[in-house]
């Protein structure tokens, strides 16, 4: 769920300081953030079918979760990372004939053969693949 000022990176500690008055002046907003969050919303606008996708959660180790979004021939793979950086991941793609995808949020092309490894996930990250 995203509250409001998220996507700017607005301040706040713990209650009653949880959430401050929105930023309105956009030279206060954390860019990076803000751009992160158009990104995504960018990719949901593109694949209208993720609002009906059935979620199916491949694995979970140590803070790193490996899930599909389906929706008859649409498949997208999200690697999400809640903790420190996770070192070499091997993630199983049944049915995934050998190609190259992209990394929908970064654009950053990876090759597949049989599984896709991924040598460094950043901590707090998330991938999202077309495959």
């Amino acid at each position: 769920m995203i509250y409001y000022g998220d996507e700017v990176g607005l301040f706040g500690k713990n209650d009653p300081d949880c959430r401050r008055s929105m930023a309105w002046i956009e030279s206060d907003w954390d860019q990076e953030i803000y751009h992160y969050y158009k990104k995504l919303i960018e990719i949901r606008g593109a694949h209208t079918w993720l609002s009906r996708a059935e979620v199916k959660v491949q694995k979970v180790f140590n803070g790193l979760i490996v899930m599909w979004l389906e929706s008859g021939d649409n498949r997208l793979l999200l690697v999400a990372n809640s903790q420190g950086e996770a070192q070499h991941q091997v993630i199983e793609l049944k049915g995934i004939k050998p190609a190259s995808v992209m990394e929908l949020i970064t654009q950053k092309t990876y090759n597949i053969e049989e599984n896709l490894t991924l040598d460094k996930i950043e901590e707090t990250s998330i991938l999202l693949f077309k495959v």
